[in-house]
């Protein structure tokens, strides 16, 4: 194979990458509301076709380049059945990769890559947030995940969002997690912009990710406790899941009372608290 018709690779050293690229990019990369592929390839050939055909150059621009062969590296260690590893991935390694983002948006764009089933069931719409939550400034401050809906995004370990607001007033999530998919776990960390799309509906923006996520808060009984569900998008997935958070890290702290609120909320939205939610232990995270 020739890339720019300058540098030969070895085939068998191209379709290993190219393996890893078919899962991997379909899952996180181009997320825009702003329209979706014509179509989609089905099968490993016609996606590789589509690749030789538009994407030759660019693909050759990230194997040559160090940090992005690293995302991919990351990549082929991931289960294909979980997205959220391979957000980690481009989290971890990708954030500053412009070689990453070109290749992704070429493959994207074309239609290089197969569809995905969406990654949970978005259970709300714009209309569902708490009409008195109009300003970011009314969550400001930390918020542990201490509860979670969804197996893969929800269950990061130490999930430790902190809305805070920058210098030129724009308010973002400084949120961390560990990513125990390596040993020794790292922290690992996002700063999406976060906006009232409407009241009680917190749009994430992650900005060099392109990647879209409204946050609904359908119950806050008290100050230290809220039940979100959130919506999350980009070109190629759809995925969504559910969070209780609170400032205290451990969940077995929240009052009877709460629960029993959030259970009949979550009744509502065809959930059943007890059994579709699952507690995270952050005893042993660090506390900032």
């Amino acid at each position: 194979f020739f890339f720019g018709g300058c540098i030969r690779m070895k085939a068998v050293v191209l379709f290993v990458y190219i393996f890893c690229l078919l899962p991997a990019l379909g899952r996180v990369v181009g997320p825009r509301r702003w329209g979706v592929p014509r179509l989609h390839y089905s099968g490993k050939g016609n996606q590789l076709a589509c690749m030789a055909q538009h994407c030759t150059l660019r693909i050759n621009n990230c194997l040559m380049d160090h940090e992005c062969r690293k995302i991919f590296g990351c990549d082929a260690s991931c289960n294909k059945t979980d997205s959220s590893c391979f957000f980690i991935c481009e989290v971890t390694y990708g954030l500053e990769s412009v070689k990453y983002q070109d290749l992704a948006d070429c493959l994207v764009d074309h239609g290089c890559l197969q569809e995905f089933e969406p990654d949970g069931k978005c259970r709300v719409t714009d209309l569902d947030g708490l009409k008195t939550v109009t300003t970011v400034e009314e969550i400001a401050g930390d918020w542990w995940v201490v509860r979670g809906l969804n197996p893969h995004y929800d269950s990061y370990a130490c999930q430790h969002n902190r809305y805070e607001r920058l210098p030129d007033g724009t308010w973002i999530n400084n949120v961390t997690w560990m990513n125990t998919y390596k040993t020794p776990p790292v922290e690992v960390r996002a700063l999406p912009i976060v906006t009232v799309s409407y009241p009680g509906v917190f749009l994430h923006n992650y900005t060099s990710l392109r990647q879209l996520e409204n946050w609904v808060v359908v119950s806050r009984p008290t100050k230290d406790y809220m039940f979100m569900l959130w919506c999350g998008e980009n070109k190629e997935l759809k995925y969504a899941g559910g969070i209780v958070v609170s400032p205290h890290r451990v969940y077995a702290d929240i009052p009877k009372h709460i629960e029993r609120e959030f259970r009949l909320v979550a009744r509502d939205y065809g959930l059943d608290y007890d059994n579709d939610l699952f507690p995270n232990d952050n005893r042993d995270c660090n506390p900032n």
